[in-house]
């Protein structure tokens, strides 16, 4: 029998960052109960997609701590087997099929495809566990790269001859990288013109479904898969990017008043962007081994990201309303400083509010507004019946 753990070096380091990554999401996750703490964001936002993100990462660290302390991996007799916090797997040496090695986990897949191993990359005496399955298991991902080549390679529709197939293959992996080039100079180039023009940002928004289009007419060849041992050329950059910059502009640019006709479209067009991918008969492909993270950074931040950004943008960039005028005093100030410094105003209670508001500003208008000055707050519709609102001085 032969038992590995966690290199001690990386248990010091886990014990001493595991609180430190928790602060974050602690914090977030406490917003609502700390004592004369007002913090300027939408309750729907928070309670729809902050609160539960800020829940599932505390548990995604406890867990991962917990397995870091007392998890271990053993090579018994007739099988291996790992022990740990929701990790309590085995396989038979009968029925171990293969190995990956990525840059930071090895996995042990079976025949039955029922179970897989997962282990971390700093393991005690990794290069030992890892020369144990060299000798004695077939490496799973230089098998799926001759797969995949031999199956690009026969795609009949991709050429008469293999040399039109290889072709037409180079021909899309080159695409694949303007594409990914172009999405991170379109996002930059967005970011840096935003001030100049509100309708630059449609470039962040009609980019991806260019991209889509481009994966829908490459006959599978085009694909979302990140890994960097793919052999598909993938365009996963091509649609993070404008995403970033749609999503974090409507998260911090925006005042929102009202949110309610904001999840209905966000869930439209979410769905529309998963079907049509779907449909695509290798666009929606991943490596089943790390499909976990694959798909929570995909349908978190790529679909949900893009959708909600798409629809508050539009309603911004796209509004031609006139706006109602609202009076309101300021009733107080403050500054809070950090990795950044806010500024904030507390207002009067305007447009049926009952209770004042804090609302951030920027550095400028806040250094020029005194504590019971009279400030004006355009109220706009929004195209898509989306309400938002301004603030303008005197």
């Amino acid at each position: 029998m032969k038992v590995y753990k966690i290199d001690k070096v990386w248990r010091i380091i886990t014990c001493v960052l595991t609180p430190v990554a928790m602060i974050p999401f602690g914090v977030l996750l406490l917003f609502p109960i700390i004592p004369d703490f007002n913090f300027d964001i939408n309750k729907d936002v928070y309670y729809w997609f902050l609160l539960p993100l800020s829940v599932t990462m505390l548990f995604v660290i406890i867990v991962a701590f917990v397995n870091t302390i007392i998890g271990k991996f053993v090579i018994d007799k007739n099988k291996i087997y790992t022990t740990g916090l929701f990790n309590n797997k085995q396989i038979y040496f009968n029925d171990i099929k293969g190995y990956r090695i990525t840059e930071h986990f090895t996995f042990i897949e079976s025949i039955s495809n029922k179970t897989r191993i997962k282990l971390s990359n700093y393991y005690e005496n990794r290069n030992e566990l890892h020369d144990w399955l060299i000798w004695n298991y077939k490496n799973l991902n230089e098998l799926e790269i001759i797969q995949e080549k031999q199956e690009i390679l026969s795609k009949q529709d991709l050429g008469w001859t293999i040399e039109e197939r290889e072709s037409k293959f180079l021909k899309y992996k080159r695409l694949a990288k303007i594409l990914n080039w172009s999405g991170g100079i379109i996002a930059i180039g967005t970011t840096l013109l935003l001030k100049t023009s509100d309708y630059i940002i449609l470039l962040c928004i009609v980019y991806p479904i260019f991209c889509l289009l481009a994966i829908l007419f490459s006959k599978g060849l085009l694909t979302l898969d990140e890994r960097n041992e793919a052999v598909y050329p993938s365009v996963f950059w091509a649609f993070f990017a404008p995403t970033s910059v749609i999503f974090l502009r409507a998260l911090m640019y925006f005042k929102i008043y009202n949110y309610d006709n904001v999840w209905l479209l966000t869930a439209v067009i979410a769905f529309s962007f998963f079907f049509t991918l779907i449909i695509n008969n290798r666009g929606f492909v991943f490596n089943k081994f790390e499909r976990t993270s694959t798909i929570l950074i995909f349908s978190v931040f790529i679909v949900f990201g893009y959708s909600f950004g798409t629809v508050i943008n539009l309603n911004y960039a796209l509004d031609d309303s006139q706006p109602k005028k609202f009076k309101t005093i300021v009733l107080d100030k403050r500054i809070t400083k950090g990795k950044s410094t806010n500024y904030y105003l507390t207002v009067s209670p305007w447009n049926n509010q009952k209770e004042p508001k804090e609302e951030n500003t920027n550095e400028s208008d806040y250094e020029i507004i005194k504590k019971g000055d009279t400030i004006t707050i355009n109220f706009y519709e929004g195209k898509l019946n989306i309400p938002w609102y301004e603030i303008k001085l005197e």
